[in-house]
Formats: structure tokens, C-alpha cells, sequence
């Protein structure tokens, strides 16, 4: 992220758009152009030099053609695109005056970067199958910012125009008068046919660009002929940049380049220009959030700031334990307290005291006994990944990683993996503090105190800074004592509370409306504020809590009590809250009627008469969704109120009250939804929008049907429901168990008795099977119903199916590749073990080879299901045999860090030098990425190749990655010492980056370079490309890695001739540094500095060439000698740069060999043409008269000078040589050339 002392223009701004870091730089107000675009990329660019890619966004001028099926309209939105002849870009009016008048173009403007048309290809496809989603996003920006809409005729503003506002005239007709085309006459028009909706289209093509504002339908259409491209659009500043900055350019329709244009539409075809790059950067976020599903903390802590009352808990931001962690002297702390304390309302205050306060980050994690999302180690690594992916740049490359290995999202990744990518990320943080809440709400407790315990025992993660709350349980009171201290830990203070509940109390009587009516006296109001406070004993909750709530129940009036019983059923028993429209329909449904049925008329009206069945024990939470805007990022969207219960306690107690146990709540949230699917009517999207509880009936009603199919009512109730056509297809449009997609869902692939398989509704099951189904039955997502209940984990369903002739070897589903699929193995990757012993038991092949994970040895190997592996083992599975993602199991295991598994198949044989498929060759490279050092360790022991490499064909040797190479890029620094300790080659070429050494350089890790330097390896060791670990280190201005290269001598002057192919710019490592304007590198290098190559000829010339003023006076000061380098600084117009080379000693009469011959630019004829760019002049003339020398004719008005000048600049000679060459045919030589007058 750019700090905001880089950006030196009150015109720029920095900020993140989705995964990316972005700088927004805007040309001066009223200032349009070529040369001011250039001249604001120059600018960025020298403050900035890390910028990778560049997007040009603004208005243009359509080309409608709508007779040749160039339908562009006002409002649309036009993308640059390279058609094989152009860039994307073409310059229309640079042209060379030809005989016969013909004109022929001389400039070939660059492509975007590759990584921007890959982009751009994705764009488009996506286009094809789905709207572009642009006039939502302006709606989303006129709805946060109301200001924006039209506010007068003057100024129109950011909405869409009307379609009575988009008039085409033919280019015969000519605007009449005025600033609109009221007095236009309709018959000037060209007719188009009416589009389906006024939603901006995104087109892609060829833009014109120029100086030149084109005002005329003829000079438009004989431009266009003249281009000789099927231009879409003109505009006035991407030829300025796509030489020097080349980027995508994209641009909002706002006239059509003709006579009657006007500024109506400007504001909105800005808007829409900038919703396509918002689209853009946000679709890869977007992925990641919906592969991870991160719980959102945020419900929970707003929630809790509502309750807080202003000026309470400042007593514990001011407690010295907390003060001494606050300031980084402690690294954790813990603060305990008895169940209704307000540990979460503190949670809260430490949160807002920590984001005003510190410059780091601040992530949490509130665990919540109401939300199964909220309660695991799996869902809270989930949050903190995503709280990390979207507030730094220096770790989103982990997280992208991660979603790259799981086949771009296509697989869930598995806890571990979460947490290792997580620890990384925080690794590669600075100042992080992470607030998490209520630990002992979480059902995951072992794990998450042992990944505390991980964390606090890392020292790559000292600077990480961790706060806990949780009631002061043995577990905790045991762990948080070894571990942080007692002196770390924070009881709350009674005191302390009890003053924050009087000052509450005080405010409630002060405040409410009932204490209004009839004043209290300043006696009494002070009486209750002592007795309430005092008593309350550093608790907000009653001291006898069962027999507080026992008490609540008994209070509920009857006529109330069996859907306040109800409502509280779903509260204790589904996985998440329930949404108040949700809770509505549930109060609306009638299951002990004669006739159950659900009844619209008796849906009540609000959150008040949900809450009056139980107010005390049910509490309503605001939510507030997160929608993408124009802008990018996630901002505040529509408000949703949630039903919870009311206090973690109040779920401890109903759990062991009558009526709220598994079995008879599973009975009543089974009937009721049931009774409700049933009783709702109408087309699919009428469900879905009308009927709020439909979704979650349908995905729920299985789970409870199976916990209480011994009820007959609800075994029959079951059946029918399956068994009727209707019924049947609308749960599987809601929802189907084995389809995850929630976007759309197919028609049913399986049969009702695969559902029924798949969910464990084993009576229902049975029951068709008596009908005649066919066990064996191919269908669905498993394929067959055998396959479904292992995944499903459904003992009782295997048993009966393959007691009735379920084939234990039935292939097929996504087990497996389209001929290998088995049961076996997907009940061995779930973990089913009784599941695994049925299958063997009946015949299943244990060797079955297919699917994802290639036998079920590998499936429980990659899963780490000890009990399995041993029990595959011993019934004969192969662990030799090959398949699969994982190639093989002993890779599985060690991939997935399960070292108990790899001591398994080591002790039964397993080879540990097998070489693999893919990107690593032996299990030691596996283990090597992932940093798994005990795993590293030992298979180093039982005998693997520490330097085996990649099995890659003889003549690829040299780019084999070694397990050094690997653990070195994935900085894995303890993996590498233990490597190095085995005798691990540091000198080996290996990877992309030719050895360990340039890779870790390159990546940065400065601490793994010294680990290798000390280990021997080769300061000077030259990749595949020629590169040094130096110049990796300079590519990426990794400072500390290049000042430790230095200091091992590393040779600052070596060439790399392969840098070309790369396209970098540079061949040794201060041209690299001068070209940027590292000036610092510069003076650390302590380089040659007249040291010559074949790209930019010296430093001193790729320095001038990129405007680096500050770095040139280095050069000169360290004897830099000045040559024909005037030539340079003329060409960019750096006037500056001129003025201190002329002060300096430069001659102005140094002669330039661009070509062979020994032509001047002056003979070649490319400064006699008619200069089409705006070159702004400093005031002295100073280079208004070294034009003059180079040829150049500078327009008089009034008899003076103006100061833009009519001749020529300079192209870059790099740029002078490529067009000479294909005109001439000749072949490109070194700049370092001297012959004819330059200036």
C-alpha cells in the first residue's frame, strides 16, 4: 500500500479495491490531452515505481454504426482490446502525408500487459453467460450518495439520462442551435431498434485517440476511414500513455463525436466506465469469500454496542494488565469473568479502543452458542483468512494460493490448511492484535486452545498480539495459566461493574418514558441506583439463573406457551439464528390442528408480537448485509433482524428442560416444516420471494426427520412428503442435499430413494424398497445410494442396503474419475469408520483405484483418519499403488501434515524416494512446501534424497525444484536449516529462479538468505535467465536482501544477457535501481556506473530515460559520464533533467546513431512531419531552443513564442528503432552508437 508521503499530487489517492492496492490519479481540472495524461503517468509512476498495471478510465466519444451492428449507445461502455494489427489503441492523427493524399499511420501503440487481457478474456466470457451487472452498481453508488442523483438541468448528475436524451443524427444533419437538441429535428435521426432495457452494454474494441476533439460527423467518419480500423469510440489522453504505461483503457459513452454533443451524459458514462473496473477487481474477492464461507463477526459486535451504554468499561482500558498488552509489553492476556458479566460488551470497548488507536490490524472473532458457524476453530480461522485477505496486500497471496490448490474453489479445504495459510498470513503482518470472544461458547475447545498454544509458541509470530474473554473454566484456568501467566490474566472487577450498572440504571431512570409520567425523587432514584448496583454483584443477570428461567417459562401465557415453545425449539436446535421472517411463518404454521396447515392471514405483524410469546428469553439482533459498491470494497447495505436467544446461559438451561431435548424438538421443527412446505403455492420464484421459511425448511426438515423417525407421525409424514410428485420437486428447487451451488439448482438428478439414502431416513427408505426400487439404481451427485449414505455417515442406511444386495464395488459419483467410484472411498476420506468395517465386511475391493484421491487409503491418509489407515492397512491395502490427486498415500499424508499416518505407512514399507506427477517429485518436496518440519525430519530419517528434483526431462534439468528450492520459495526457514543439516545442496540449480538463493531474494525472506549465504551458497549464481540473486533482490527493492548480498560479495556489475526475453528493461542490477529511481540502491550498489548493456545502454540513460532527476545527480556525482545522454532527456521532455546535464558539461551538438547507416533522425524524415502532440515549455525557452536545434518549428502569435511547440519531440530511440526496422527492414543495434547531430 502506497503511504499517503508517496503520492505527491493532492490529485492522487490511494486505496484498495478488492484484493488489489490502487492509486487513482486525475489529470488537472480542465486540463485534456496526450501530454497531460503522459505527463500524470510520468508523475505517478516516479512516486510510485511498484505500480504493476494501469487502467485508463473515463468518457469518450461513441462511433455508432448501428447498420453495420455497431449498436453503441449513450451510457454504454467501450474496453480497449488488441484486434492483431493494433494495441487496442491507435493514434488518429499521427499519420505520414503519402502520395496521392493518402495517409498512412505511423505509430503502433503497445498491448496491455498480458495479465490485464487475461482479465479481460475472463470479463468477457462472463459477459456471455451473464449481465454485466454495471447499472446495479451505479444504483448502489446513487443510493449511498443520494447527492449524486440529478439536481437540475445545469447539472444533470450521476442517474441514467433517459432514453429520450439518446439521439443519434445522421452525419448529414448538423446541430441547429443551443446547448441541447430540443430544436433538433426528429427526421435528422437515424432510426435503431429499441433495446430490451436501458442497462449499459460493454463493448470491445479499437479506440482512436488523439489531441484532437472531434466535434464533426464528417471529420468523425473520415477520421475513422482514414484510421482504416473498426474504431468504437474516440478519446484524448490513452496514446500519451500506452508507450511509456500501457494499460487498459475504458471508456463511457457520452456523446457520439458529432455536432451535438453535449455534457448531459458525461457524469453518467463516468459512473458506468468505473462500475466495469469495479466489477472487475471485486470478482476475485467475491470467489474467495464464497469458497471460504467466512463467518461475519461484525453482527455480533454491533449487537453488542447497541447494548453498551456510553463511558462504561473504561475501567478496563485503563487496567495495567491491559495497558501493559495495549502497548505490546505482554502478547496476550486473558479477561474471565462468570456467565453475564459483559465480557462481550467489553469485547466490544477494547475493539473500538484498538481500531482508534493502533496503526496495525485488528481482527475477531465473537463465538456464538446461537450460530453453528460461530462455535468451531474451522469457522473462526475461516474469519480471521478473510479479515486478513482484505485489509493487507503482503498476505492475499497466501489465501490466493490456497484457493488456487483447491482447484480455484472447487474443494473445501480442510481445517489445517486454513490454519497454516492464517499463521502465514499474520507471519508476513506487522502490529497485529486479534480480539476473540467467548471461548467457551465454541464446541471445538481442545483444538482451539492447542492452536492458541501453536501460535504463542511461534516466533515468527512474536509481534502477534492476542486477547481472550471466556468464563474462568477449569480448561482455560489450566491452559491460559502455562501458558500467558496468572499475571496476564484479568478477573473481571466487581467494582468496577457495578459502577458501570448503577450509571445504566441512572440513565434508564433518567430516560425512560415510564419513569416520566409520574418523576421520581433524587432520594429515591439515588436509593434504587445503590440497591440495583450494589447488589448485582459484577453481574448483569440474576444469581439463581435455573429457577430465573424456570420461572419465565411458567409466566408465558397459555394461549402463548406451545409456539414460544416452538420458537425456542428452533433457537436450541438449528445451526444458525433465525431471520425475523423466518420466526413469522413459523408462528403461522398450525401442526396441532385437525387440518395442520400454514395460514397467510396469521402471520403477525412485527418484532414485538414475536418477542411477546417470551420477551425475556429471545432477543432480536440487527444485521447489517454487506453489498459490493461502484467503488469497490464491501460497504453497509440493507438492515435484516435476527431472532436469537437472549444469553449463552439461556441455551445451557433449555438443553436439560423439558420439551427442548433433541428428540422431542426434532418432532416438532419436523411437522412444522413440513406442514409449511406443504402449504405454501405458486412458481418457483414466487416461493423464493414470497415465503420466507421456505429455504430453510427445505434444508433442514431431513436432519430432524432422521433424529426422530422411531415417531410414527413423522415417519409417515416423512414418506408422503417424498412420495408426492409436487412436494418432492419444489424441496429439490429449494433445496438439494447433494448439490452445494447457490445460485441455481438443476432439476433432481436421483431418485427419491437416493434422498432418502443420503439424509438417513432409513424407515422411509426401507419403505421404498418394499415398493420395488432398485438398490443399485445409478443417479445423482454419488451416483447410487450406496455411495450416498457413506457420505452421509448413515450406519443404520449401509446396513439395510447392502443387506439387500447394494453392491459394495458400484463405481461412480465424485469419489471417483468417470470409471472408479466406490463407497469405500468416500466413507474412508469422511472418517465413517463402522461404515468402512460394513463395506469391507460385504467385499469391498480395498485396491479400487479412481476419483480424486486414488484408493481409500489415500482418501484417509489425506484426511488424517488414523483409525481407517490402520484398519485399510491391515486388510490389505496397497500403499504402494499410484493415483489421483495425491499420486499416493504416503504424499496425502505428508501434503496434509498428518505425521501419525506417514509413521503408519513408513512402518509398512512405504518408499520415500517414489517419485510423483506434478509440480513435486517426492513426498520430501511435499512436506517441504507446507513447512512441516517434523514430517520433513522424519522421512529425511528413513531415507529420502534431500536433492532429489522434479522427474522432468534431461534437457529441463536445471529448472527441477529440489526440496530446498521449494521450502526456501514458501519461506519456510526452520525447514531449510533442517535441510541444510541433511546436507542439502545450496548451490544445486533448481526452479524458475535457478536456485534456492534467488528465490528466497527474490520473495524477500531476508532471514532464509543468510541461512544460505552461511550455508555456502553462491552470491553470483545466474538463473535460467541469466539473473543473479542481486538483481531478484533489486526486481522487488528488497533492501535488506540486497545489502546482505553485498556484504557476501556479490558482484554488483555482473550482466545477465537473457533479461531481454523477459521483457524487464534492465541487464545489470543499477540499471535496475536507476530506472526505477531507487536512489538509495542506488548509493548502496556502489555499482560501475558507465557499465554498458543492450537495452537502455547505461544507467545514466535509463535513469534519464524514466524521469529520475534525483538518481542522475547521483550518477553524474559518482562520474557517470554524460555522452550522447542529452539525446534522452530531450526525446522525455524532462526539462529538469536537460537543465542539469547542460550544467553539468553536456554538449548540445552530441551526434546520435539510432540505424546502421548513419541516418539521423532529422534524415530519416520522422522530424519533418507535423508534430500532433502538445509539448509544454518551460517558461526560459531553455528547450524550446534544443527543439529548435533538432529541427523543430515553433508557432509565433503576437510576435512572441507560444509555449507549445509545433515540431516534433524525440520518440524513445528503443520506440525509433522499432519503427524504423520494419520500415527499413534493418535489424536493431545497441544505442551506444555516436555519428549524426542529435541536437
Amino acid at each position: 500500500m502506497a503511504s499517503p508521503q508517496a503520492l505527491d499530487s493532492p490529485d492522487n489517492y490511494a486505496g484498495r479495491m478488492g484484493q488489489h492496492n490502487v492509486v487513482i490519479a486525475s489529470l488537472p481540472a480542465g486540463v485534456y490531452g496526450t501530454t497531460s495524461a503522459a505527463t500524470t503517468a510520468s508523475s505517478l509512476i516516479a512516486s510510485l515505481p511498484s505500480i504493476r498495471v494501469g487502467l485508463l478510465v473515463g468518457i469518450g466519444g461513441g462511433i455508432a454504426r448501428p447498420d453495420e451492428g455497431q449498436d453503441i449507445r449513450l451510457g454504454d461502455i467501450v474496453v480497449s482490446q488488441p484486434d492483431g494489427t493494433t494495441g487496442g489503441v491507435c493514434q488518429y492523427d499521427l499519420f505520414k502525408a503519402k502520395h496521392g493524399n493518402k495517409k498512412e499511420r505511423k505509430v503502433f501503440l503497445r498491448p496491455p500487459p498480458t495479465v490485464l487481457l487475461n482479465a479481460l478474456a475472463s470479463i468477457q466470457a462472463r459477459h456471455k453467460r451473464e449481465d454485466s451487472k454495471v447499472t446495479d452498481f451505479v444504483q448502489g453508488m446513487l443510493e449511498k450518495y443520494p447527492m449524486m442523483r440529478r439536481r437540475s438541468k445545469r447539472d444533470p448528475g450521476f442517474a441514467y439520462q433517459g432514453i429520450e436524451n439518446d439521439r443519434l443524427f445522421k452525419a448529414s444533419y448538423n446541430h441547429v442551435h443551443g446547448p441541447a437538441c430540443r430544436d433538433c429535428s426528429a427526421a435528422g435521426e437515424v432510426q435503431r431498434d429499441a433495446r430490451d432495457s436501458t442497462d449499459s452494454e460493454i463493448h470491445y474494441g479499437i479506440i482512436a485517440s488523439g489531441n484532437t476533439l472531434v466535434k464533426d460527423a464528417a471529420a468523425r467518419d473520415q477520421i475513422v476511414d482514414n484510421i482504416g480500423e473498426d474504431c468504437l469510440c474516440f478519446e484524448m489522453e490513452a496514446a500519451g500513455l500506452m508507450d511509456e504505461f500501457p494499460c487498459l483503457v475504458i471508456r463511457g459513452i457520452c456523446d457520439y463525436a458529432d455536432s451535438h454533443k453535449n455534457d448531459q451524459w458525461q457524469q453518467y458514462a463516468s459512473a458506468t466506465a468505473a462500475a466495469v473496473v469495479s466489477i472487475a477487481s471485486e470478482r476475485h474477492a467475491e470467489k474467495i469469500k464464497r469458497w471460504l464461507q467466512p463467518p461475519d463477526p461484525s453482527t455480533n459486535a454491533n449487537h453488542a454496542r447497541k447494548l453498551r451504554h456510553e463511558g462504561t468499561g473504561m475501567w478496563l482500558l485503563e487496567h495495567p494488565v491491559f495497558q501493559s498488552w495495549c502497548t505490546g509489553s505482554r502478547r496476550y492476556s486473558w479477561l474471565h469473568g462468570l456467565a453475564g458479566c459483559g465480557k462481550t460488551i467489553l469485547s466490544t470497548t477494547v475493539l473500538d479502543h484498538l481500531t482508534s488507536k493502533k496503526d496495525g490490524r485488528v481482527l475477531s472473532f465473537f463465538f456464538d452458542f446461537s450460530d453453528t458457524r460461530k462455535q468451531s476453530l474451522d469457522g473462526m480461522l475461516r474469519s480471521l483468512a478473510f479479515q486478513l485477505y482484505q485489509s493487507t496486500t503482503t498476505s492475499t497471496t497466501r489465501l490466493d494460493d490456497l484457493f488456487k490448490n483447491h482447484e480455484n474453489g472447487g474443494r473445501e479445504p480442510a481445517t489445517k490448511a486454513i490454519s497454516d495459510a492464517v499463521c502465514e498470513m499474520l507471519a508476513t503482518s506487522t502490529e497485529v492484535c486479534i480480539v476473540l470472544d467467548a471461548l467457551d461458547e465454541s464446541t471445538s475447545r481442545r483444538e482451539l486452545l492447542k492452536w492458541i498454544e501453536d501460535v504463542a509458541a511461534r516466533p515468527d509470530l512474536a509481534h502477534v498480539q492476542l486477547l481472550c474473554t471466556a468464563r474462568p473454566e477449569p480448561e482455560f484456568l489450566v491452559r491460559f495459566d502455562r501458558m500467558m501467566g496468572k499475571e496476564s490474566c484479568i478477573s473481571l472487577d466487581k467494582t468496577a461493574v457495578n459502577t458501570d450498572i448503577q450509571a445504566y440504571v441512572a440513565e434508564q431512570l433518567a430516560t425512560r418514558w415510564e419513569f416520566q409520567e409520574k418523576p421520581l425523587s433524587p432520594n429515591l432514584i439515588q436509593e434504587i441506583v445503590a440497591k440495583v448496583g450494589g447488589g448485582a454483584d459484577g453481574m448483569n443477570l440474576p444469581k439463581d439463573l435455573e429457577e430465573t428461567y424456570k420461572r419465565m417459562l411458567s409466566n408465558i401465557p397459555k394461549r402463548d406457551k406451545d409456539n414460544a415453545i416452538r420458537l425456542l425449539q428452533f433457537l436450541v436446535h438449528t445451526r444458525r439464528p433465525l431471520m425475523l421472517g423466518e420466526a413469522i411463518e413459523i408462528l403461522a404454521t398450525d401442526t396441532g390442528a385437525q387440518q395442520p396447515g400454514f395460514d397467510e392471514e396469521s402471520r403477525v405483524f412485527g418484532e414485538n408480537e414475536v418477542l411477546g410469546h417470551c420477551p425475556s428469553l429471545m432477543a432480536i439482533f440487527e444485521v447489517t448485509e454487506r453489498i459490493h459498491l461502484f467503488e469497490g470494497g464491501l460497504s453497509e447495505g440493507k438492515l435484516r433482524k435476527e431472532l436469537h436467544l437472549a444469553h449463552f446461559s439461556v441455551k445451557e438451561y433449555l438443553r436439560s428442560a423439558e420439551w427442548f431435548d433433541t428428540y422431542t424438538s426434532s418432532v416438532t421443527i419436523t411437522k412444522t416444516c413440513l406442514t409449511y412446505l406443504r402449504g405454501i403455492s405458486g412458481n418457483h420464484r414466487t416461493i423464493e420471494n414470497d415465503y420466507p421459511f421456505a429455504k430453510l425448511a427445505a434444508e433442514i426438515w431431513t436432519s430432524h426427520a432422521a433424529s426422530s423417525q422411531s415417531c410414527e407421525e413423522v415417519f409417515q409424514a416423512s414418506l408422503a412428503f417424498i412420495e408426492q410428485e409436487v412436494t418432492f420437486r419444489r424441496w429439490c428447487h429449494l433445496h438439494q442435499p447433494d448439490w452445494e451451488s447457490y445460485e441455481w439448482r438443476p432439476p433432481p438428478r436421483g431418485s427419491r430413494f437416493y434422498y432418502a439414502c443420503l439424509e438417513g431416513l432409513t424407515r422411509v427408505a426401507h419403505e421404498l424398497m418394499r415398493g420395488g426400487v432398485e438398490v443399485n439404481a445409478e443417479g445423482g451427485y454419488y451416483n447410487n445410494a450406496l455411495q450416498a449414505a457413506s457420505v452421509g455417515g448413515h450406519d443404520d442406511v449401509v446396513k439395510l442396503l447392502l443387506d439387500n444386495g447394494a453392491d459394495p464395488n458400484k463405481k461412480g459419483g465424485i469419489y471417483g474419475n468417470t470409471r472408479y467410484r466406490n463407497a469405500l472411498q468416500a466413507a474412508s476420506y469422511e472418517g465413517h469408520v463402522t461404515i468402512v468395517n460394513l463395506l469391507l465386511e460385504k467385499g469391498a475391493d480395498v485396491n479400487t483405484l479412481g476419483g480424486w484421491y486414488g484408493t481409500a487409503l489415500s482418501a484417509a491418509s489425506k484426511q488424517g483418519h488414523i483409525d481407517i489407515c490402520k484398519l485399510l492397512v491391515a486388510k490389505g491395502a496397497d500403499i504402494y499403488m499410484r493415483g489421483g490427486d495425491y499420486d499416493n498415500a504416503l504424499e496425502a499424508a505428508s501434503r496434509s501434515g498428518h505425521i501419525d499416518i506417514v509413521k503408519l505407512l513408513l512402518a509398512n514399507g512405504a518408499d520415500v524416494n517414489t517419485p510423483g506427477d506434478g509440480d513435486h517429485c517426492t513426498v520430501l518436496s511435499v512436506a517441504s512446501e507446507r513447512g512441516y518440519t517434523d514430517i520433513v525430519e522424519l522421512l529425511l530419517a528413513n531415507g529420502a534424497d534431500v536433492n532429489a528434483g522434479n522427474a522432468l526431462t534431461d534437457g529441463n534439468r536445471h529448472r527441477s525444484s529440489t526440496p530446498l528450492y521449494i521450502a526456501s520459495k514458501h519461506g519456510h526457514a526452520d525447514t531449510v536449516r533442517l535441510l541444510l543439516k541433511w546436507r542439502a545442496d545450496a548451490n544445486i540449480r533448481s526452479g524458475d529462479y535457478g536456485g534456492a538463493l534467488s528465490i528466497v531474494s527474490y520473495n524477500g525472506h531476508v532471514n532464509i538468505v543468510k541461512v544460505l549465504l552461511d550455508a555456502g551458497a553462491d552470491p553470483n549464481a545466474q538463473d535460467y535467465y541469466g539473473r543473479s540473486p542481486l538483481q531478484a533482490a533489486l526486481f522487488k527493492r528488497n533492501i535488506g536482501t540486497v545489502r546482505l548480498l553485498l556484504e557476501k560479495v556479490a558482484n554488483p556489475n555482473a550482466p545477465s544477457s537473457n533479461f531481454a526475453k523477459l521483457g524487464d528493461g534492465y541487464d545489470i542490477a543499477l540499471e535496475a535501481a536507476s530506472l526505477h529511481g531507487w536512489g538509495d540502491l542506488v548509493k548502496l550498489l556502489g555499482a560501475d556506473v558507465n557499465a554498458q548493456d543492450d537495452y537502455y545502454g547505461n544507467a545514466l540513460w535509463a535513469a534519464i530515460e524514466n524521469g529520475r532527476f534525483e538518481v542522475v545527480n547521483i550518477l553524474l556525482d559518482s562520474g557517470a559520464i554524460i555522452g550522447d545522454s542529452l539525446c534522452a532527456a530531450v526525446s522525455g521532455s524532462h526539462d529538469d533533467i536537460v537543465k542539469l546535464l547542460l550544467e553539468r558539461g553536456a554538449d548540445v551538438n552530441t551526434r546520435f546513431h539510432p540505424l546502421e547507416g548513419g541516418e539521423s533522425f532529422a534524415e530519416s524524415g520522422s522530424l519533418g512531419e507535423t508534430h500532433q502532440y502538445e509539448c509544454d515549455c518551460s517558461g526560459d525557452g531553455l528547450v524550446q531552443r534544443l527543439l529548435w536545434y533538432c529541427g523543430a518549428t515553433l508557432e509565433r502569435r503576437g510576435g512572441r513564442r507560444s509555449k507549445s511547440c509545433a515540431g516534433r519531440r524525440l520518440p524513445r530511440p528503443h520506440r525509433y528503432y522499432e519503427i524504423a526496422l520494419r520500415e527499413e527492414g534493418g535489424r536493431r543495434r545497441s544505442r551506444r552508437c555516436s555519428g549524426s547531430r542529435c541536437v
